[in-house]
């Protein structure tokens, strides 16, 4: 994984990159708004698919007058960003149903709608996007089967990424495509900058990379040999065709007595599962803060939880990689990674002809992080798994376990939550802690337990403060000196309200609630079993492709009849 850029000077870390990536996409949606016939809106009445009262099935579809989008130029989809998704602030602006056209202003390209519709108010997360042709609401994992038609079929990757930078700009593709095929890329495009980019504005930007690296054959990886394609982009399959998954099974809410797994996902960053809420919060924070240790171990130690910004920040470096020589890489600053992407930018939405990205170089091979490899020489019969997880392992930085702690080297799985850093100060837990650790120091405290850690905590930060003010950090105090400051904080201890004291302690609750749900599937799956492959697959675990080498079980009988000779 790449989440930094070396250069002459140092380095620019994910965080900066985060933050670039944002500050190019608030520019262009800024000036996209300023473009005055980017777009039209007519009215029009269309028959469309509802659910039923529980969700769980469609049912016949019902006749409503909503507006249609006619697109004229590409900068209204920054123009109207964020309003094809539920935001919490943009109820007024909201843009859900609505149909969209993109190619021809009679047409109905997309429908974009929300998974309780007729409801009047769609749920956050609600939104859906209709491939019009048959009003299909397609996932991620069909996506990526559409497209591997597609590519069966005879397109070229190279050409179905430029089409679609075809149609984004209004443009129809030369390109022979029967009516669903078109129809299909028409949709995915409406999509990725339409609905995606209303959720994660920064969508914008990394759609216009992610088709560069596959127009432009680019490849990656350690040996340089992967290439990016839409067979990637959205879903990840073995090589018999089954889901790759995060190993961190949960017991199903539907169904008794089995246990469901989040699909990894692709390249694409927004193609993730299971990160859990609160995440692109964490994501805001690391764009606009700097590079802490908290931010560090959260980014390079939860691959899933963190999978948004950790897939934003390899695609950016891939890109910039494939557009700078090593001596303007060396050169890069903060300040020309934002010229360079608000550059690509203009050119995407704002029809900037100033720069031409044809991506002449290429993603460098030795820039990244990668996981350890287990070679051959060093399997064993000890493999390890997750008592509801999918699969067995050999490797402890396996890319589909969900969280490690890289600081101990210890194979454990981190929380999707960890406790806030203005909790770890109340409730003196190092801020470096992993999850398992926080859970097992809050898991017993009572509401008066909390009480006092709090008023200890404000005692402590009030002498500290007082210190500071009155005697400027002097390291050593006369004994009338503490007197006066032990009076002083007494006093402002003892001036503390009830309703302040509830207050702080109800928020310490609210945190500690969080953490102590997550943790009780930590701890069910935090602590891996180890054992010999036999037992892992008599525990119904697979060996995971991502980690485990095919010939596994040959390498391991070898390894057995070594240690029969070193007996004999």
């Amino acid at each position: 994984m790449k989440h930094e850029i070396q250069t002459k000077t140092g380095r620019l870390p994910f965080t900066q990159i985060l933050r670039a990536i944002d500050t190019a996409v608030a520019a262009v949606i800024q000036r996209s708004r300023g473009v005055t016939d980017s777009h039209r809106f007519v009215d029009v009445a269309l028959k469309i698919k509802v659910h039923d009262t529980n969700l769980s099935r469609r049912t016949p579809p019902g006749n409503t007058t909503i507006p249609k989008l006619i697109i004229q130029k590409p900068s209204a989809w920054p123009a109207l960003n964020p309003n094809f998704a539920v935001r919490g602030n943009n109820g007024s602006e909201l843009l859900l149903p609505c149909a969209v056209s993109l190619l021809d202003p009679d047409s109905h390209d997309a429908l974009f709608s929300y998974s309780n519709f007729p409801a009047s108010v769609p749920r956050t997360w609600s939104e859906r996007v209709y491939y019009y042709e048959n009003q299909d609401d397609l996932n991620y994992g069909e996506i990526h089967s559409s497209f591997a038609r597609l590519l069966k079929a005879g397109y070229e990757e190279s050409q179905l990424a430029e089409d679609m930078l075809a149609i984004l700009s209004g443009t129809k593709p030369d390109t022979e495509y029967k009516p669903g095929e078109l129809a299909f890329l028409t949709g995915t495009v409406a999509l990725m900058f339409g609905m995606e980019a209303s959720r994660f504005p920064s969508a914008l930007l990394i759609n216009l990379l992610l088709l560069d690296l596959i127009q432009h054959g680019k490849r990656y990886g350690r040996t340089g040999t992967k290439g990016f394609s839409f067979t990637t982009a959205f879903h990840r399959v073995t090589g018999s065709g089954e889901a790759l998954h995060w190993d961190n099974g949960k017991p199903s809410t539907r169904l008794t007595d089995t246990v469901e797994h989040y699909w990894y996902g692709g390249k694409y960053p927004y193609a993730v599962h299971g990160t859990g809420s609160g995440n692109m919060s964490m994501r805001e924070q690391m764009a606009q803060g700097t590079e802490g240790e908290r931010y560090r171990l959260n980014f390079l130690t939860l691959p899933q939880r963190h999978a948004v910004p950790r897939r934003e920040v390899a695609l950016v470096i891939h890109w910039v990689e494939s557009n700078l020589s090593d001596e303007q890489l060396g050169d890069l600053t903060y300040r020309s990674l934002y010229d360079l992407l608000f550059a690509r930018l203009g050119v995407g939405y704002l029809e900037s002809t100033d720069k031409v990205f044809d991506l002449r170089e290429n993603p460098r091979k030795g820039t990244g992080t990668h996981r350890p490899e287990v070679k051959d020489e060093d399997i064993n019969d000890e493999v390890f798994w997750y008592s509801l997880g999918k699969y067995y392992h050999v490797n402890p930085s396996c890319k589909l376990l969900p969280g490690y702690d890289k600081s101990k080297n210890d194979i454990l799985f981190a929380s999707e939550y960890a406790l806030p850093g203005w909790a770890l100060e109340t409730l003196e837990i190092p801020h470096t802690s992993n999850s398992l650790t926080q859970y097992i120091a809050i898991k017993s405290l009572s509401t008066e337990d909390l009480r006092s850690r709090y008023i200890n905590h404000f005692g402590n930060s009030t002498w500290n403060n007082l210190r500071q003010d009155w005697y400027h950090g002097k390291k050593t105090l006369k004994p009338n000196e503490k007197e006066n400051l032990t009076k002083e904080v007494q006093k402002r201890v003892d001036g503390l309200s009830s309703d302040r004291i509830d207050t702080h302690v109800a928020n310490l609750q609210r945190a500690i609630d969080k953490l102590k749900s997550a943790g009780s599937l930590l701890i069910q799956r935090g602590v891996p079993v180890k054992g010999p492959f036999e037992t892992a697959e008599l525990a119904e675990k697979t060996a995971c492709l991502s980690c485990v080498p095919q010939k596994h079980k040959e390498l391991v009988g070898a390894y057995r009849k070594k240690l029969e000779k070193e007996v004999t």
